[in-house]
C-alpha cells in the first residue's frame, strides 16, 4: 500500500510538472530552461507534499501503519527466552516504529533465570522478509557486569500468527559473534497490554524494576515458557 501511494505521488508530481511547464512557456513566455527548472521544483513539492500528507503523517498512528505498511504486524511488546551455555535468559523486547527515523527499531532488556538484570541491547539493520515471514537484525548488548565487553551478534526469528492480523509468536536463533559464534535458540511470545495490566496492574512499564517484576509475573503465569 505504501509503495502504491508513493507511486501515485510520483505520478501526480510528474503531471503537475508537465502542466506547469506548458503554462509557464505558453502563458508566461518563460524560456524552456527556466520553465523546466520551475516545473521540476513544482513536481518535487507536489510529490513530497503528497507523501507527507498520505504516508509520513499517517504512519505516526499504528492503525494507519497496519494499512500502509505490513511490517506494522510485527510491532508490539514481546517476551523472549533463550538458552546460552547452560543459562536461561528472559527478555522484555520492544519492536516499534520511530517517526523521527521513519523506520522500525527493536531493543530489549535481558534478565537471568534468577531475575537478575543481565544486559540491555539494541538492534540495527532490521530486515523484514515478509514472505516467510522472518525478521533479521544485528544487535549490540551491554552486559550489566563490571569488566565485561559489549556483545555483538545476529538474530533471525520466524514469526507465526493470523494471516490478517498481528503475529503472536516466533522462534529462531541468535549468534553472538566471537571465537565460538554458536547458534542459540530463542522463542518469542507477544504480550498484549491487557495481559500486562493483569500481571502488574499497568499497561506500560518503563523502568528496569518494572520490567523485572513483569517478567517475574509472566514466568509465574506461564510456567512452561
Amino acid at each position: 500500500m505504501r509503495n502504491y501511494i508513493t507511486t501515485v505521488a510520483v505520478a501526480a508530481g510528474g503531471a503537475s510538472a508537465a502542466a506547469g511547464s506548458r503554462y509557464l512557456i505558453d502563458d508566461l513566455s518563460l524560456s524552456p530552461g527556466s520553465a523546466l527548472a520551475v516545473s521540476t521544483l513544482l513536481a518535487i513539492l507536489v510529490y513530497r507534499g503528497l507523501e507527507i500528507l498520505l504516508v509520513v503523517v499517517p504512519l505516526r498512528w499504528r492503525w494507519a501503519r497496519r494499512i500502509l505498511d505490513v511490517r506494522a504486524r510485527f510491532e508490539g511488546i514481546w517476551i523472549s527466552r533463550t538458552d546460552k551455555e547452560g543459562s536461561r535468559y528472559y527478555n522484555y523486547i520492544t519492536l516499534s516504529y520511530e517517526p523521527s527515523a521513519e523506520d522500525f527499531s527493536i531493543s530489549g532488556i535481558s534478565f537471568g533465570n534468577e531475575d537478575e538484570h543481565h544486559s540491555s541491547w539494541a538492534g540495527a539493520n532490521i530486515e523484514f522478509d515478509l514472505k516467510k515471514p522472518v525478521v533479521r537484525f544485528f544487535y549490540e548488548a551491554s552486559v550489566h557486569e563490571a569488566d565485561v565487553e559489549d556483545v555483538l551478534g545476529f538474530a533471525s526469528i520466524k514469526f507465526q500468527g493470523a494471516s490478517s492480523g498481528s503475529f503472536t509468536s516466533g522462534a529462531g536463533h541468535i549468534v553472538d559473534t566471537g571465537s565460538s559464534s554458536k547458534k542459540y535458540p530463542i522463542v518469542f511470545n507477544r504480550l498484549e497490554a491487557a495481559e500486562m495490566k493483569d500481571l502488574v496492574g499497568m499497561k506500560k512499564v518503563a523502568t528496569i524494576d518494572q520490567k523485572q517484576s513483569l517478567l517475574r509475573a509472566y514466568r509465574k503465569q506461564h510456567p512452561n515458557f
